[in-house]
């Protein structure tokens, strides 16, 4: 838990809501406050687990094709018989409305011998209505992407402008009892909040009397709208995101678990409504004209880490005085034991009686391949005949197995770089409006396929869906970003590659491990090597070099993304 709660995203995004929710569990740390947990008894601790981890206080989903009555007396007879009723009050109370916004100052820890410029962060918290307006949840997602994250969005646009830092952060979590949007800068220059709070309500003002970008607002709902038609969230089982969006009424009204997933009617009424004011009537009132609201500066501090030390060392010792010589002897004896518990294996009989699965429990049915080998034009490719739903998808794979060794991290940058600038007959935001309005979205990922150790094939993957009656204009569009991007505007380059530095620190604190296991690797599998160099650390030491360097370099930066695309 401390290294999670010494990270500035993870500090400012936790005390936000703690100032947000003062009255309610919203605002204390479900998995425990590292300053707190020794002050946790083991007898606490039990009896909190018995009295809310329990069936009789929580919810059950079912999804696939089954027969649920099976399976629900399959649930009653194993499972749910097993456990007494406990009558458990875990209802959330509602935080009460602010009479005026607050404002608050917090310190982060960075390294002893760091420089504290430009690292502070401000954060802007608004608590938007409540969990029982769907129609409201979803037009404040769009909105949030249009006016914050998409490309050139003009919120995130007119804070970078401002020089209120190198990346604007924002989320929405329509999943509370009261939703919370959330606008945060990092890596900003100190004693900034009062132009922080200017720029949000000037640029906001702004959009409310001169009206969004209707063409861009039409764009985010199609965008939202595909997404949801098309279910495909990734790596995450669509079951387990249904079950995440039901769990947004649920939680709170036990006769409303569905409404989250009923979106269809939603979007109709949306687009119906983006000629009107109707969402700029929502930023009037749930933002600007809204008293219950956090402004948080996160401060950075070379001391703060060492004086929580020393003032917990401080509190264990004082506790220690207060035992006897035969209390400190048993908290060694305990302390040994708990030691040689951890490092002792499981027996073979506890090993029994965990569940696992058979050979027989495997269907051994094989789906059947519905691979094409064709060619157009010259070019060899591989069909896919299989139902999608109307969605076609398209996957473009370039070699860059002959690119010279010191190029490998521009192929990472060129990833995360190309979609992002203007064309010949685009600008940027309007590349962005254009994908979203006619596509489910194009993305670069790089491919790796690993023959062995010593060998692998990398790919630059250009990655499309679309309905088919829009595949002309994917096919335009893509050729479009690969022929005819302009890499030459300074001012976005460097935006860019800020942007980039900041969610590469984002995922180094959150990932660590994975990133630490590609990098160790990296000195013994050529593809391990790739890879660290394209998007892990050895990417990120490339990044924040350019980044800090960028005056120096970036004729270098942008002859290579040239000499790269062609």
């Amino acid at each position: 838990m401390k290294g999670a709660f010494s990270s500035a995203e993870q500090v400012i995004d936790r005390m936000t809501r703690h100032f947000m929710y003062p009255d309610t569990p919203y605002g204390v740390e479900s998995g425990g406050d590292p300053d707190f947990i020794p002050e946790l008894t083991y007898e606490e601790f039990k009896n909190f687990h018995a009295r809310f981890y329990s069936p009789a206080n929580s919810y059950i989903i079912l999804y696939g094709n089954m027969n649920m009555e099976e399976r629900l007396e399959w649930m009653d007879k194993e499972y749910l018989s097993n456990f007494d009723v406990i009558e458990t009050n875990s209802e959330i109370k509602y935080q009460q409305i602010f009479n005026q916004p607050i404002e608050k100052d917090i310190y982060y820890p960075v390294g002893k011998e760091e420089s504290l410029e430009n690292k502070t962060y401000y954060s802007c918290g608004v608590v938007i209505g409540d969990y029982k307006d769907d129609e409201l949840a979803l037009a404040m997602t769009i909105l949030q992407y249009t006016l914050l994250q998409a490309p050139g969005a003009p919120l995130k646009q007119a804070l970078l402008d401002a020089k209120l830092g190198k990346d604007i952060m924002s989320s929405y979590d329509s999943g509370l009892l009261q939703p919370t949007l959330m606008i945060v800068t990092k890596d900003a220059p100190a004693n900034k909040l009062e132009e922080f709070k200017e720029v949000i309500n000037k640029t906001l003002k702004d959009i409310v009397k001169n009206g969004l970008n209707k063409k861009a607002l039409k764009a985010a709902i199609n965008y939202f709208e595909f997404k949801y038609r098309e279910s495909d969230f990734g790596r995450a089982p669509k079951g387990l995101v249904f079950t995440i969006n039901a769990l947004e009424t649920w939680l709170y009204d036990e006769n409303n678990p569905t409404s989250r997933l009923e979106t269809n009617k939603i979007f109709k009424k949306l687009n119906e409504k983006v000629d009107t004011d109707y969402f700029e009537n929502l930023i009037d009132i749930y933002i600007l004209n809204n008293n219950h609201k956090v402004f948080v500066t996160a401060n950075p501090s070379n001391t703060i880490a060492e004086e929580k030390e020393a003032a917990l060392k401080a509190k264990l010792k004082a506790y220690k005085e207060t035992l006897t010589k035969e209390q400190l002897e048993q908290l060694v004896i305990d302390t040994k034991a708990l030691k040689e518990y951890q490092a002792t294996p499981s027996t073979e009989e506890d090993l029994k009686t965990i569940p696992l699965l058979t050979i027989e429990d495997i269907d051994d049915y094989v789906e059947p391949l519905y691979n094409k080998e064709e060619e157009i034009d010259g070019v060899k490719i591989i069909k896919h005949d299989l139902f999608t739903n109307g969605i076609g998808y398209l996957r473009l794979h370039f070699n860059t197995k002959n690119i010279s060794n010191h190029l490998v991290p521009y192929i990472g940058l060129l990833s995360k770089v190309l979609g992002k600038v203007d064309t010949s007959k685009h600008t940027y935001q309007d590349l962005t409006v254009e994908i979203n309005a006619n596509t489910g979205g194009i993305s670069n990922p790089l491919t790796i396929i690993s023959l062995n150790d010593n060998d692998f094939l990398p790919y630059f993957t250009i990655k499309a869906s679309s309905l088919f009656e829009k595949s002309e204009f994917v096919i335009n569009i893509i050729n479009e970003i690969i022929k005819e991007s302009d890499f030459s505007n300074e001012k976005r380059l460097y935006e860019i590659i800020a942007e980039i530095k900041s969610q590469l620190q984002m995922y180094l604190m959150g990932a660590g491990h994975a990133a630490a296991y590609t990098r160790a690797g990296s000195y013994v599998r050529s593809y391990l090597k790739y890879q660290d160099e394209t998007d892990g650390i050895g990417q990120y030491l490339f990044i924040e070099q350019l980044e800090k360097d960028f005056q120096n370099r970036k004729e270098e930066v942008i002859n290579t993304l040239k000499t790269l695309i062609q």
